[in-house]
């Protein structure tokens, strides 16, 4: 691959009028198909750490991934977002904000406003933010607090260790609730199945993914973003995925890296116990098995494929 990035283009029908899926280890758990869904009975949790470490690595990864697509957003929402009543909402913002930061710079005219479950406020007191950005506080479990029809674009990324269950059909009608007519989601999930794997790099994959399937039963992750948003109504629809290399490949692989290296720490005590070693969790075994987990991503040439999908709300309420 080098620095090649793959790209795939779906139009989210395959030939035979199903929902077409991209190559996936994993079975797909589907979605309701129902168009109405309970509330959520789980609260969100920050998934991680909220330190400056986690911080610095949610600003890299967005600028990682900035460099991936060329682009920071896939819906044509280019004439929108030079509007001056131009509405926008980051769903899970992160400690960090970056994307919403960078983008209420790109587009001075527009108002941005970052919602998380953690104070965002707190970690951007020694930054410059633009006077177009806001942050808010809450729980997108319990209802986003925008009213009908206010919202004219989207954006939430990197949320697979966020939704229990079917949470995400209900995320999926709730920002149905929050956007005009005609305006646009855009999601993007990394598919959490690596490809070409070394057994051990392997291992420490399965062992999150089986730690994710056990808390949250059906995995929200990039294969399924097409579905999610055909299921929920959207129109319109459109998702590509990028292919990004892990420790090999030049400057990308080096940051794909060092954004697993710190997720690794975060998950170490949990993921200990999948990894086939006995006793309690050691740090020093643990460093190490992931040393060596990490170097066979250069021999065996591993990477990740990185989805995104977009959705527009139709004019009209579907009939």
């Amino acid at each position: 691959m080098g620095n090649q990035i793959s790209r795939k283009r779906h139009d989210g029908k395959s030939s035979n009028g199903s929902v077409a899926t991209g190559r996936s280890t994993l079975a797909d758990d589907g979605l309701a198909t129902s168009s109405t869904y309970s509330q959520p009975k789980f609260r969100l949790e920050y998934c991680y750490p909220n330190t400056p470490i986690e911080t610095n690595r949610q600003h890299n990864q967005h600028y990682m991934l900035k460099h991936v697509f060329q682009q920071s957003y896939f819906a044509p929402v280019d004439t929108m977002l030079a509007q001056p009543d131009a509405h926008v909402l980051d769903l899970g913002c992160g400690s960090s904000a970056v994307w919403t930061i960078d983008m209420a710079s790109d587009f001075p005219r527009a108002t941005f406003y970052g919602l998380d479950i953690i104070d965002v406020s707190e970690s951007q007191k020694n930054i410059h933010v633009p006077s177009n950005c806001r942050f808010e506080t809450g729980d997108i479990l319990e209802g986003i607090g925008h009213g009908n029809e206010t919202v004219d674009y989207v954006h939430q990324r990197m949320m697979y260790n966020a939704y229990h269950d079917d949470d995400i059909g209900w995320v999926m009608q709730e920002i149905m609730r929050v956007l005009k007519p005609g305006g646009w989601v855009d999601l993007v999930e990394v598919d959490i199945v690596p490809k070409r794997a070394g057994p051990l790099f392997a291992q420490l994959c399965d062992g999150f993914y089986q730690i994710l399937r056990k808390r949250h039963k059906r995995i929200y992750h990039g294969p399924r973003l097409r579905r999610s948003l055909n299921d929920a109504g959207y129109i319109d629809v459109q998702c590509d995925y990028a292919s990004i290399p892990v420790c090999w490949g030049g400057y990308l692989g080096k940051m794909v890296y060092e954004d697993l290296l710190v997720l690794s720490q975060h998950i170490g005590p949990l993921v200990y116990n999948y990894l086939d070693m006995e006793g309690d969790f050691r740090q020093a075994h643990y460093d190490a098995f992931i040393d060596k987990a990490f170097n066979e991503c250069v021999e065996y040439q591993t990477f990740f494929n990185i989805h995104w999908a977009s959705g527009k709300k139709p004019l009209e309420p579907a009939t």
